[in-house]
């Protein structure tokens, strides 16, 4: 038989172990910030979102009507672009296939004959588009080779990828945009303006292509993890990122604060091959606004983080 005493003790000690449970409870579903890597600086920021708002923007992304999004041009690696980009060529210089020399076998070598022939008579956004597709072509055998391929072997979610899908870019819906806007001054100090703001959907095949991003910080947000792969990786520094859902990873494309906006090319990134499951990440791209309370040529990007 338990007594007086004994009762209240045990009261006691439930009451105090059942506010230690609600303790850890909040304590591990706070944010928390874990510096990845110094230079460049990359963050990961657990908990970014609560599960009820990573559902609600993940429920709203579901729900839109997707409208995609024409500032990225990465779908030069899917297998069916070199057929659209033929098309396109062979619709430019069909016109002239007469006075064509013979030796301008593929759709390319015909553009550009007829561009340094016939510019003229080529209308100007045409030209900027076949300018663009001979840029990307070129950009996607550097990758082909040798040099490339072992770059992207640094990380190990790469051997298994050849971009050859894909994710689909598609613009941010107003009202979920001014939500996250409003989040940017929780996690980082000072000035900010935002130049991108995207959503990004993978399926089963999809990766991204090896790239810089144009700005000085990116917030990547994950709604929807992947069951296997889908990892954003940085082959330069060897290493690999799982994306989870509610987590954000913060990293920055150029050097620590400063006047120039030199890129640091240790931040080169990719997305790897989703190999099981969907991924669904927004993608905030912010430029840094010179604050003189902050800004310094010793101040590292590490320091603006809020932790």
């Amino acid at each position: 038989m338990i007594g007086k005493n004994s009762s209240l003790l045990v009261f006691s000690l439930f009451s105090i172990l059942l506010h230690v449970i609600q303790a850890f409870s909040i304590a591990s579903s706070s944010r928390f910030a874990e510096i990845i890597n110094v230079d460049p600086a990359i963050v990961t920021i657990e908990n970014l979102l609560s599960q009820d708002e990573t559902k609600h923007m993940l429920s709203t992304i579901q729900t839109m009507t997707p409208i995609p999004t024409t500032t990225y041009q990465e779908d030069v690696f899917s297998k069916d672009a070199y057929k659209k980009e033929d098309a396109f060529f062979d619709e430019i210089t069909q016109p002239f296939q007469e006075v064509i020399p013979s030796e301008c076998l593929t759709p390319i070598q015909k553009f550009v004959h007829v561009f340094t022939n016939y510019s003229e008579q080529i209308d100007a956004e045409d030209v900027i588009k076949g300018a663009n597709i001979i840029q990307r072509r070129e950009a996607l055998e550097r990758w082909k080779s040798e040099e490339g391929q072992a770059i992207l072997n640094l990380t190990s979610s790469n051997k298994d990828t050849g971009f050859q899908a894909i994710g689909k870019r598609y613009q941010m819906p107003q009202d979920l945009l001014q939500k996250l806007e409003a989040m940017v001054p929780d996690v980082l100090y000072g000035s900010w303006s935002l130049q991108d703001a995207t959503i990004v959907k993978y399926h089963e095949g999809d990766s991204q292509v090896p790239h810089l991003d144009n700005c000085d910080c990116t917030i990547l947000i994950c709604l929807e993890a992947s069951e296997e792969g889908g990892e954003t990786c940085f082959p330069l520094l060897d290493f690999n990122l799982k994306n989870i859902a509610g987590n954000a990873h913060i990293f920055f494309s150029t050097n620590a604060i400063q006047e120039n906006d030199s890129k640091n090319v240790l931040s080169l990134h990719h997305g790897g091959t989703i190999r099981k499951g969907e991924k669904v990440v927004v993608q905030l791209m912010l430029n840094w606004e010179k604050d003189d309370d902050i800004s310094g040529s010793d101040s590292s990007w590490l320091s603006l983080i809020h932790y």
